[in-house]
């Protein structure tokens, strides 16, 4: 694998400069797992990708592809000089076991960026999009 340069997929709106971060499939009663201060604004979100090739058997031939591998959210131009791992409500870091991470369920290998302000609102459409079977990629067209 390559690692290619990243496009951008993206613009996430933060009007409260409260992030949320947290998995769409997963107990929505108590909000995101992960809130992050950042100053409100609009960022760009970047989609890190990697080159690669295969034998494809159906075409029997080689075949190179670029994919997808995580998504970012561009909060400075800036390098970032320290890391530090982002925490739920309930997560005591004094707790964790050696190299233990904070984080969300990813059963459906999802996880979501939005302004804590419109969480709620979200994941009724998510919700409400799984109920009609529309899936959450198709709940645009539903009122």
């Amino acid at each position: 694998m390559t690692v290619v340069q990243p496009r951008r997929v993206g613009t996430l709106r933060l009007p409260s400069g409260l992030l949320a971060v947290s998995g769409p499939d997963t107990g929505h009663g108590d909000g995101p797992h992960i809130t992050v201060p950042v100053p409100p604004g609009e960022y760009v979100l970047d989609e890190a990708r990697v080159r690669y090739s295969y034998h494809c058997e159906w075409r029997n031939a080689e075949v190179t592809t670029t994919q997808p591998t995580a998504v970012r959210l561009l909060v400075s131009d800036t390098p970032a000089a320290t890391w530090e791992m982002a925490v739920g409500p309930q997560d005591d870091p004094r707790l964790f076991i050696e190299r233990q991470t904070a984080g969300f369920v990813t059963d459906g290998a999802t996880g979501c960026f939005a302004d804590a302000g419109a969480w709620e609102p979200l994941i009724a459409l998510f919700e409400r999009g799984l109920v009609r079977g529309a899936g959450p990629g198709r709940v645009r067209g539903h009122r």
